[in-house]
């Protein structure tokens, strides 16, 4: 584990920079805008003092990770913090912008996810397992740079724009960002079905013994490397008979839902 651990290291596909291999990427999200000249304006959230602190310190990390920089756009969406158990567990609120006006006026991207049923059968039989998780997902997807402008948001710290797709709750993120960002991993690894499985940001690779399994492997981080995927180094499984995918157990030849 610690020496395959290293060599994705060395490799650059782990880590806290999901912008790291950018400039491998291949696709960008351009939103299909149905009226250009539609203005967007949302009403401001009032913050407290522990909003506003939060405020400061998430746009200074954004800011140094260059996902954002200021603008002067004429569209104001408003961002404000969310507390719930899983931030808490996270150790810090996010910051969620809503973006239902904005998706009102965006074209749907009805790029269809793949069947979840459809992934678990094709692991019937197979022994040996690996699961890797991409860091930010939507981070390493730019956005076009004629639909930047429509991302700006406004705090407390001032208006700001996405360079990348933006996170948010699945309420309020934007409503192309799932689709555009399964299409990528499906065309990273549209020709290893037999070996990857893909579902949004988690992959599973697949093996019948483990001679297959290192081979198969090779392949998988040869993909990172080539298409600029970071994995995140806290969600990797390696080389198990038993894991968790999909929310379903699986090894001993068996699927337990």
């Amino acid at each position: 584990m610690k020496v395959v651990i290293q060599i994705l290291d060395k490799l650059e596909i782990i880590g806290e920079r999901p912008l790291r291999h950018w400039d491998a990427n291949n696709i960008s999200c351009r939103l299909n805008i149905i009226n250009p000249e539609y203005m967007i304006k949302t009403a401001s959230i009032e913050s407290t003092n522990e909003d506003l602190k939060e405020f400061e310190d998430q746009i200074k990390e954004l800011l140094r990770l260059g996902v954002i920089r200021r603008s002067t756009s004429i569209h104001r969406l408003v961002a404000f913090m969310v507390r719930n158990h899983s931030e808490i567990v996270r150790g810090k609120a996010r910051v969620v912008i809503n973006y239902k006006r904005l998706n009102d006026n965006t074209r749907m991207d009805r790029y269809k996810l793949l069947d979840k049923i459809e992934l678990i059968n094709r692991i019937q039989g197979r022994k040996f397992f690996s699961k890797f998780d991409c860091k930010s997902e939507y981070w390493q997807v730019k956005m076009h740079e004629d639909s930047i402008e429509w991302t700006v948001f406004t705090c407390p710290e001032g208006h700001f724009k996405w360079l990348v797709m933006p996170f948010g709750l699945k309420t309020f993120g934007l409503k192309t960002a799932l689709p555009i960002f399964q299409r990528k991993m499906n065309n990273i690894f549209r020709n290893y079905k037999k070996k990857i499985l893909v579902y949004v940001d988690d992959i599973l690779v697949i093996s019948n013994n483990t001679k297959e399994h290192l081979e198969n492997l090779q392949t998988v981080f040869k993909l990172f490397v080539d298409n600029g995927i970071i994995t995140s180094k806290n969600k990797i499984d390696l080389c198990k008979s038993l894991i968790n995918f999909l929310e379903v157990e699986i090894g001993d030849g068996r699927i337990k839902l």
